[in-house]
């Protein structure tokens, strides 16, 4: 199957919807030091720190929550950018997928990697008629040819339908 534009966009929307959802914010939760690839684009310039808090409120859970900050070193002030350090990392994973999975793509329908089924053999049923119409097309040549008379090519057409 070919690659057009309308599979690519479908392709394209799949990719971003596992970087920012599965990766960046599911396996973000778990291991947030993954979503740093963020610290370029969110905080140029300045320091982007994790921020994880853990507490109890009620016995046996335990509840801990991740805040991204950029801190700025000289005046120490802080902004919480933890939506837009999940979406950009989200979007460098979706588009790490992305290319990885139009290279697979690819790969895997060039041309000649797979080749064509053979066409199948004609059925039997298929194969007979087909017999059947090019004896009659000869009978009828013969006749034309004046090689049988009239009376033998009745008595062949006879026997040739009789066999369908």
């Amino acid at each position: 199957m070919k690659l057009n534009l309308g599979m690519a966009l479908m392709l394209l929307g799949v990719s971003m919807f596992c970087g920012i959802i599965i990766i960046s914010i599911g396996f973000g939760a778990a291991f947030p030091v993954i979503d740093r690839v963020a610290a370029p684009f969110v905080c140029a310039g300045r320091e982007l720190e994790l921020e994880q808090q853990s507490y109890s409120y009620r016995p046996g859970e335990v509840t801990t929550t991740v805040t991204w900050y950029c801190t700025d070193e000289q005046t120490g002030a802080r902004e919480d950018v933890s939506l837009q350090t999940a979406l950009v990392s989200g979007v460098i994973y979706g588009a790490v997928i992305f290319v990885v999975a139009v290279i697979w793509w690819l790969v895997a329908n060039r041309p000649g990697q797979n080749p064509p089924h053979p066409a199948a053999p004609p059925s039997p049923k298929n194969a007979g008629s087909q017999g059947t119409l090019k004896k009659m097309m000869e009978l009828k040549e013969m006749r034309d040819a004046n090689l049988i008379t009239e009376q033998e090519y009745e008595k062949k057409k006879a026997e040739i339908l009789e066999n369908l």
